[in-house]
Parts: C-alpha cells; structure tokens; sequence
C-alpha cells in the first residue's frame, strides 16, 4: 500500500529497467502517480466468483460438490495459472491436465488461453 501511495522513484525505475529484454523506459513519476489498470472482466473479487461458479458447475457433474469445493479447486487452478503464467522460459508457460505433471495424454493449454 505504502508502495502506490509514495512510491519510491529509484525502485520503480530499478524493477522497470529489468522487465524484458531491453528493460522498460518509465515516464516521469507524476505521470506513472496517475497510471489505472482497468479490467473489461471486473474486478479481482468478481471474476473469481465467476470462475468459482463455472467450476461449482462443471464439480456437479460428476459428484456432490460444495460452494467450499469450488473454492478449493479455484485458488488452486488461479495459483497454477499464475505460477506457470509467470514462468520466465516462455517454453514452460504450458498447463496441463492432471496434478501438474506432463503425461503424454494431458491436453496442454497455453497459459494465456487457458483463463478464458
């Protein structure tokens, strides 16, 4: 929090020049101070209530499942997804089927694609 309210202009610069390959050239501070990230899909809070109810769905199919249960398996999809998504080895951004591993039958489902 402390961060966005008075960030500290040599770590932004820092963290800004090591993104990439060729680092990034950040604008004037009061000009990043007015920068909002918007999201066509919502907030954070709404869009996991989405996914939550999708997963809720498609759990009913096969068994009894809880409100809870969707909550378990979306933290765990949503820590997956972010964890393989930010991989820096672009090769590795690949999530499959299963418990993780990559058997020879899993679907694998780019990490930019398998959100949506």
């Amino acid at each position: 929090m402390a961060m966005r309210l008075h960030p500290d202009e040599a770590v932004l610069r820092q963290r800004a020049a090591s993104l990439g390959r060729g680092g990034l050239q950040l604008p004037p501070l009061d000009v990043v101070r007015r920068v909002q990230i918007l999201s066509r899909m919502g907030t954070a809070d709404s869009v996991l209530a989405q996914v939550e109810m999708r997963i809720l769905a498609l759990l009913s199919r096969v068994r009894l499942a809880t409100p809870e249960d969707a909550v378990n398996a979306t933290n765990a999809l949503m820590r997956r997804l972010f964890i393989v998504g930010g991989d820096i080895d672009l090769s590795r951004r690949t999530v499959s089927r299963g418990s993780g591993s990559s058997s020879p039958n899993s679907r694998k489902v780019p990490a930019a694609q398998a959100g949506g």
